[in-house]
């Protein structure tokens, strides 16, 4: 999909593979351009289309030069959104017709409906249709949730869990004061010209920092470790 932040109109012969165009029924992905001459020699445009949501691909044939609206990030967003909705009710009928039909066995207790969804204000919405609370996730942690249990037949209940995009943890202070002190260590004794030797044999010159984690002492190594010889034990 190509990004297109804003509406605007563009000529037919212009448009290219993936751009999305927006029209009284909806809007549709360009997946193929084709440029011929009709039986008038005139140039023509063919648009293999594309419908964001329910509908079969169709082709739209236009004179060069003839303008179509492009459509917006938002309208792009909304109405894959209901493609998705779409398809994912489509497929649940077809499932629950064969639940019954083909006798499919289910347990006897639960039933378990799993959505992760890409934004905090989507799970808020399952939350308010489900009369539930948001909270944090038991999937994953720091991940805002929500979940219902929905009761069928006799002992029987349909679980729906929402979950939304994860959430970073909170910033431990404590351990950001200890790399800031290690950082401050390591800089004033670049300034000051600190004691540098090899943690391995003694050497203060050719001698590099060793890679260090952000609550590791600083060691240094020298550069040519072949020629590095720790001392002789007494």
């Amino acid at each position: 999909m190509n990004d297109q932040q804003s509406t605007g109109r563009e000529a037919v012969e212009n448009l290219t593979v993936g751009q999305h165009i927006s029209d009284h029924v909806g809007v549709h992905q360009v997946v193929h351009v084709l440029r011929y001459a009709d039986a008038n020699c005139t140039p023509t445009i063919a648009l293999t289309l594309l419908p964001l949501g329910q509908g079969d691909p169709w082709v739209a044939r236009h004179r060069e030069g003839h303008k179509v609206a492009l459509a917006d990030d938002d309208e792009i967003r909304e109405f894959s959104a209901a493609h998705r909705r779409h398809a994912l009710a489509a497929r649940l009928r077809v499932l629950a017709t064969d639940i019954v039909d083909l006798r499919l066995p289910v347990p006897a207790r639960r039933v378990v409906l799993g959505l992760w969804v890409d934004d905090v204000a989507e799970v808020e919405r399952w939350a308010q249709h489900l009369k539930a609370e948001v909270r944090v996730g038991t999937t994953v942690p720091n991940a805002p949730a929500t979940e219902a249990d929905l009761p069928l037949v006799d002992d029987l209940e349909l679980n729906i869990y929402v979950q939304g995009p994860l959430e970073p943890p909170p910033a431990d202070p404590g351990a950001a004061a200890d790399a800031a002190a290690i950082l401050a260590s390591v800089l004033d004794e670049d300034a000051t010209g600190g004691d540098r030797r090899c943690r391995n044999c003694g050497a203060t010159t050719d001698v590099v920092m060793r890679p260090y984690g952000p609550l590791d002492p600083v060691e240094y190594e020298c550069i040519d470790q072949a020629a590095c010889t720790p001392p002789a034990e007494a």
